[in-house]
């Protein structure tokens, strides 16, 4: 069975902050003193939230300052993070709404800055309807990400991704599943495997993976808050990685019981996958401790089977891993007021 090495293993269950502007030091009483240079996105978002302000004050301004499609399309997720995101926060059951923005675009690829600060205006009406829908309890929002998906006709349709979900206590310890247990690949299921592990695969696997790879509640510098920007998602499953992660089809699909040693096989894998093989196939790097380089911001694992979207391949059951990565950052707390939404 594959087993992370010595190093590997301290490295995910380590909190490293490290950041070549950034220097924390302490005082003697314990005090943090922060010499914070701010970063060029820093210093972008708060422009974009400057220019929102400066439109609400006066809702008949207008302007002919551009920007490109792309700084319009980071701008308005990345402000909203700004705002509304509380990334120290840690998160159990999470829940997403996707929502689109629609922005004109001239014939150079750019935006005018006023449609982008009435996109993002819409953005966050639209991110509000959702988030008051749900009925998690004690909820935060995590992230929000964006990318175009079209562009015709002097048009570009942003989409927009919202993660949110129910803030709770990190995990004490994170570490492998006794290989003399089973557990039901799907959770919520009747009967389990074994009377002592009910929570089924796929729960028992988002738990242990995000207590690797996601830190608890963290510390932030005093006048300082932690914010995320430039946020990617990745979406995959066991069909994407039939000989590494939980897949079964055909007759094979009706063992539904997954031993303690595929469990940490497929744990082993899924970091792997999650933090190099995506992130070198899309031209990145991912660490769980550094600032400033992308790092898992959050994560679901959730049964799937193809029983009802197939009807022409062979059944099967899997995990679906979906997650986002983000780049963080320290930014002064009078910058940019936040608020709960």
């Amino acid at each position: 069975m594959k087993k992370i090495s010595t190093i590997t293993l301290a490295a995910l269950m380590t909190m490293a902050v490290s950041c070549k502007k950034d220097k924390i030091e302490k005082t003697d009483n314990g005090n943090p003193i922060v010499t914070i240079e701010q970063s060029p996105d820093v210093t972008r978002i708060i422009k974009f939230n400057n220019d929102v302000k400066l439109r609400r004050e006066n809702p008949d301004l207008r302007t002919r300052e551009v920007i490109t499609l792309d700084e319009a399309k980071d701008n308005i997720a990345d402000l909203f993070n700004a705002v509304y995101g509380e990334p120290a926060e840690y998160y159990g059951e999470t829940e997403r709404a996707e929502f689109s923005v629609t922005l004109p675009v001239d014939a150079d690829g750019n935006v005018l800055l006023d449609d982008a600060v009435a996109a993002y205006e819409e953005a966050v009406e639209l991110a509000r309807e959702s988030y008051h829908a749900s009925t998690l309890e004690n909820k935060g929002y995590i992230c929000m990400s964006a990318t175009i998906e079209e562009q015709r006709g002097g048009t570009a349709e942003v989409k927009l991704n919202g993660v949110f979900g129910k803030k709770t206590e990190a995990p004490t310890a994170a570490g492998y599943f006794d290989e003399s247990l089973n557990w039901l690949y799907k959770y919520g299921a009747v009967p389990s495997c074994d009377e002592y592990e009910d929570d089924g695969a796929d729960a028992a696997l988002e738990c242990a993976m995000k207590g690797m790879l996601i830190a608890g509640k963290a510390t932030t510098p005093k006048g300082y808050r932690l914010i995320t920007y430039g946020v990617k998602g990745f979406d995959f499953s066991g069909y994407d990685y039939q000989n590494l992660l939980f897949y079964r089809e055909g007759v094979y699909a009706d063992e539904t019981c997954i031993s303690g040693d595929l469990m940490n096989f497929y744990l082993d894998n899924g970091i792997d996958i999650i933090t190099n093989v995506i992130p070198d196939s899309e031209g990145f790097h991912c660490d769980r401790g550094s600032m400033k380089v992308y790092k898992v911001v959050s994560l679901t694992v959730k049964a799937y089977d193809n029983d009802d979207n197939n009807q022409d391949a062979h059944y099967y059951i899997t995990h679906r891993y979906t997650g986002e990565y983000g780049l963080q950052d320290y930014m002064l707390a009078s910058a940019i007021q936040q608020y709960d939404l």
